[in-house]
């Protein structure tokens, strides 16, 4: 896999209530152009607001709340390119962020997902690529990049890694690149999020417990990897 010959879209969701997760958007969409040499072409989904129109290759005006990954399978489906990044806007990115999810690739031939390293886990800065499981960051090849609309603003992305697995692959961390994140800005807040998350951790459950995949385990026993 050849970086400068690949095509690759970077889809950040936003959901906007306040003037920090404007900042902190606006903040994240620099970072990202900034921040690389490759060249990727920006797919930004905004959900109730509509600040970022003029920040995006493609920009998705949602007018009325829906479910996350309803929003983002939306970003999604506007993807073209050999490989999709979603990004989180209370990401912090750091220099090489691209071209690292990129390696991973390039240096683990049954990577199916690459992510980086986070100061939220109190990563620092190694030479090495290793198994590792986060979603805030992550890239996939397009065809495999959706999200199953049965979830509710949770376990989707435990699905798509059981869906990677599931075909053979694994979720790699590139130790190269730590990146800063802030995390809860972008959760919605919602009364029901507690009950949403038990139903959706119920659904996945009944979805993969014939999995046999150690990966399922992890997920559902909150082992960090």
């Amino acid at each position: 896999m050849v970086a400068d010959s690949m095509t690759i879209d970077v889809v950040i969701p936003t959901y906007i209530t306040n003037q920090k997760q404007l900042g902190m958007s606006i903040r994240c969409i620099n970072q990202a152009r900034e921040m690389t040499s490759l060249k990727f072409k920006l797919i930004i989904v905004e959900t109730a607001s509509n600040y970022l129109s003029d920040q995006a290759d493609i920009h998705i005006y949602e007018r009325e709340r829906t479910t996350a990954d309803r929003s983002i399978n939306n970003g999604f489906y506007c993807c073209r390119g050999d490989m999709t990044v979603l990004l989180t806007n209370d990401v912090g990115l750091k220099e090489g962020w691209l071209e690292s999810l990129v390696e991973c690739f390039d240096k683990r031939i049954d990577c199916g997902m690459a992510t980086l390293a986070s100061t939220q886990f109190g990563h620092t800065k190694e030479d090495k690529i290793e198994e590792g499981v986060w979603c805030s960051v992550f890239m996939m090849p397009r065809e495999y990049m959706e999200f199953d609309e049965n979830y509710i603003n949770s376990w989707e992305d435990s699905d798509l890694l059981m869906q990677t697995y599931s075909r053979g692959y694994k979720m790699y961390r590139n130790f190269n690149c730590v990146v800063d994140h802030d995390p809860g800005q972008t959760v919605y807040k919602d009364p029901l999020t507690q009950t949403n998350y038990e139903k959706n951790r119920a659904y996945f459950m009944d979805k993969w417990t014939d999995s046999k995949l150690d990966m399922y385990q992890i997920l559902t026993k909150g082992y960090v990897v």
